[in-house]
């Protein structure tokens, strides 16, 4: 979001309307950049995963590990699983694909931690060849929508086994 396309001064965020965000600014970048840089802590540290992990029960996974140095970091804050994931290449363009992370990932975990996998998957070979690198879970996003978009009817039929 830090590119600066500049957007029609009379462009409106519907989603954002009565927020400072909702329109967008011609000469410093989008609105939404602002909103985005006010809303998300970027000063988010390892040790507050630690902290999270103290405060709670629940079990805590984190999303967005590509490097075999940020998966021995989870091992060590003692995170219950990771999620492989390059947030779909829409935050970094030049994040390294998944599918490409994955082994090194796994490889790194060695076991210790539960590792999953989003992103890239489009057909059904995709999720074997992540679980054959072994991911223990693939998550599907975009088949599934493509999918329901096609026909919702025939695909709830497929998934339920109803006629």
């Amino acid at each position: 979001m830090r590119h600066l396309n500049l957007h029609p001064c009379l462009s409106r965020l519907a989603n954002f309307e009565g927020s400072e965000s909702a329109k967008f600014s011609s000469a410093t970048g989008s609105g939404l950049t602002k909103y985005t840089e006010d809303f998300f802590d970027t000063s988010l540290t390892w040790d507050d995963v630690t902290w999270l992990k103290n405060a709670t029960r629940l079990p805590v996974v984190l999303k967005g590990i590509v490097t075999a140095e940020d998966a021995e970091l989870a091992v060590h804050r003692k995170v219950d699983a990771i999620i492989v994931s390059n947030h779909g290449g829409r935050q970094l363009d030049g994040s390294p694909a998944t599918v490409e992370a994955l082994s090194e990932v796994v490889e790194a975990v060695r076991g210790r931690i539960e590792v999953y996998v989003d992103g890239g998957v489009r057909r059904g070979t995709d999720v074997i060849k992540a679980l054959a690198l072994g991911a223990k879970a693939v998550f599907v996003g975009r088949p599934a929508l493509w999918g329901l978009a096609y026909d919702v009817r025939m695909l709830s039929q497929n998934i339920t086994g109803t006629c």
